[in-house]
């Protein structure tokens, strides 16, 4: 408990994040979900470029892939774009962060499934379909400078396109561009 109460108080204490662009690349696990219900949980990857505007505020994007559904008959492939404002608070050697915005997601589905047709016959029917559309989502998390350059992040995220969200954690590694 007391190490967790000196994390915290490291992360706001006074100071301010870096100025400096970071980029992240990231591992994780996501559970997906559309209007019908769950689609499964997924080893989640990408990256994550930090913009820093000013002294609290940044833009982060992130692109995130997963595989929701991987069976030989049916596949899932979901590809997320999520630019959000993000505030931070802490110092250069740690801050945490919490930001949103309107982003993209990408949904390809693509599987084999027998049918007949109206003389009984047995046929294969080939499905190959791409669905984009809008998302809305936030994240949280905090970001340790394990050097001068090398950083490490955690963050939960929340993506909304359907009825129910994608929710997940990721941990990244990353490099500080600049000072």
């Amino acid at each position: 408990m007391r190490a967790l109460v000196f994390l915290l108080g490291a992360m706001t204490a006074y100071g301010e994040p870096s100025k400096a662009v970071s980029v992240f690349g990231t591992v994780g696990v996501v559970r997906g979900a559309e209007d019908e219900g769950a689609l499964g949980t997924a080893a989640a990857y990408g990256g994550t470029v930090t913009l820093p505007l000013a002294a609290r505020w940044a833009v982060d994007v992130q692109v995130l892939g997963s595989r929701l559904i991987d069976r030989p008959e049916f596949r899932v492939r979901r590809l997320q774009v999520s630019p959000a404002l993000v505030y931070r608070r802490g110092s250069e050697k740690a801050h945490w962060f919490i930001g949103g915005g309107a982003g993209f997601q990408q949904d390809r589905t693509t599987g084999t499934f027998p049918a007949f047709d109206s003389g009984g016959q047995s046929r294969a029917v080939v499905l190959d379909n791409t669905n984009p559309g809008p998302t809305l989502h936030w994240r949280t998390g905090g970001v340790f400078h394990a050097t001068d350059r090398m950083l490490v992040r955690g963050e939960f995220f929340w993506v909304n396109r359907y009825l129910l969200p994608d929710v997940g954690a990721a941990v990244s590694v990353g490099v500080r561009l600049g000072r």
